[in-house]
């Protein structure tokens, strides 16, 4: 399986995925988390100059390629928003669930941890400690997935410092989660830069 970076990926790809193997109660909070970030995200561009929700959409998708439940393709969509749109953990938790706003609160501290300054054995496993759900895990692992795919643009020094990081914790982690596919990917990309 190939994580495929697709500049014209919608909506109802994901949607088409995920009712293959979800039940069709679920699909409609699915959604309504994509509208909700296609509405946070609206005013924001990625360095490449594509619209933002490029990114979620992504995510979101590469979660789906791995069958992830419901909470955790919604936490995909919406794992930047508090971070980078100012929404509040309330917020999320009142428009989805305990559940997904968890995730992506733990999603936006982990983000925040200056890896630099930590061993990466230690940083894995205080990553791990951090996320008592692993799909935090899976989420940041696709979203990291998701941006060395993208890493072209940005400067050659950010491009090696990402993939080094990239190659010394997140690609140990997907093997650690069983997700080979997404560790082989991580590692090709990685030492590509």
């Amino acid at each position: 399986m190939k994580f495929q970076h697709n500049e014209s990926l919608t909506f109802k790809d994901i949607k088409k995925q995920v009712t293959d193997y979800l039940p069709p109660e679920v699909i409609p909070f699915i959604e309504k988390s994509y509208n909700f970030s296609r509405l946070q995200h609206q005013n924001q561009k990625r360095v490449s100059g594509e619209q933002y929700i490029i990114h979620p959409l992504h995510v979101a998708y590469y979660a789906s390629l791995i069958k992830m439940d419901a909470e955790t393709i919604m936490a995909c969509f919406l794992h930047d928003v508090i971070e980078d749109c100012n929404v509040s953990f309330a917020e999320l938790e009142s428009e989805f669930n305990l559940n997904v706003a968890t995730i992506v609160e733990a999603c936006s501290k982990v983000s925040k941890l200056v890896i630099k300054d930590i061993k990466s054995e230690s940083f894995k496993k205080l990553f791990l400690a951090m996320s008592k759900d692993f799909r935090v895990v899976v989420v940041k692992i696709l979203d990291r997935l998701h941006n060395m795919k993208t890493l072209k643009f940005l400067r050659p020094e950010k491009r090696i410092a990402i993939s080094k990081e990239t190659l010394e914790i997140y690609a140990p982690l997907a093997l650690r989660l069983g997700l080979r596919n997404v560790k082989n990917e991580l590692e090709d990309l990685s030492f590509y830069y």
